[in-house]
Formats: C-alpha cells, structure tokens, sequence
C-alpha cells in the first residue's frame, strides 16, 4: 500500500492509499489532521474496485462475500461524510480483489 496524492474532477485527493487487498473485510484508513486533513469541511471518498466485485457495508457490521452492497469490477463508488465513510467496510467477493482509494474534504461555506 502506498500513500498518493492526485487530482479527481478537479477536486484535490489529500491522501489515499492504491493496491488494496480485499480478500477479508477491512475498514478504510482516513485521513487524519498529522496528514494536513482538516476535519472542518466534508470529506469525501473516491474508490475504485479494480480486479473482483466487492460488498461493503456502511452500518459498521462486517460485509461477507454474500451480503452487503454489491460494488461490479471495475467500478466507481463516492461517498460523503466522515461518520459514513469511517463506518464502510469492504471485502472482495472472491481472492485477489484490489481497491484504490482517495479523500478530498470540500470547505464549508
């Protein structure tokens, strides 16, 4: 996993991490203020589903690969909002399944 920073529809990604494996389910790792992240605006996901479908759950139970929201390969998935994006959890529906994942945080106005 490797940290990156890059642009999505010209919006800044502050930090996110590539080549995800997914075979259990985890949790994301956030953005956190050491990073520079201000938790004053509202952070927003970018994640790619790469190489297998995945399931995630947004409740804070663990996503199997039988239950959960089906997320197709390749695939696009946003999200906004700290408490859902800190509460998704993701797993792959067979091995090998890769993510790639990034954050921006759109200032409050």
């Amino acid at each position: 996993m490797s940290n990156y920073t890059s642009e999505v529809g010209g919006k800044p990604v502050l930090i996110g991490q590539y080549n995800v494996g997914i075979d259990t389910a985890i949790s994301l790792t956030l953005p956190t203020s050491l990073q520079g992240v201000s938790h004053a605006g509202i952070l927003e996901l970018f994640l790619s589903v790469e190489t297998q479908s995945a399931r995630i759950t947004i409740d804070g139970s663990a996503p199997t690969t039988t239950s959960g929201v089906l997320l197709t390969a390749p695939g696009f998935f946003t999200m906004r909002g700290y408490a859902n994006i800190s509460a998704l959890k993701i797993i792959g529906v067979a091995a090998g399944g890769i993510i790639n994942y990034g954050f921006s945080v759109d200032a409050l106005i």
